[in-house]
């Protein structure tokens, strides 16, 4: 897992076309393989999420409300069952 630094998200994001392509989350890093570390506006206030680099909004998976929800669920592989609401 790699979290981006702070002066090249603006940067990563437009590189990836967020805003285009994924116009709820900001992508804030990566997990290594095919899925950025992103968080958008949820239902309850702000979710960590995984959301593929190819794929729709659809395929996004909540991993929690806080950083730490998110790292228990992506640790424990949690996070695989849970789709978006």
């Amino acid at each position: 897992m790699v979290l981006w630094p702070i002066e090249s998200l603006t940067e990563a994001n437009a590189g990836y076309k967020t805003e285009e392509l994924f116009p709820d989350p900001a992508f804030l890093g990566s997990n290594g393989g095919g899925e950025a570390i992103a968080v958008r506006q949820g239902t309850n206030g702000p979710e960590l999420v995984l959301a593929p680099f190819i794929g729709a909004t659809d395929d996004v998976l909540v991993g929690g409300n806080s950083l730490w929800e998110f790292l228990s669920a992506f640790g424990s592989g949690k996070i695989w069952k849970r789709r978006r609401d």
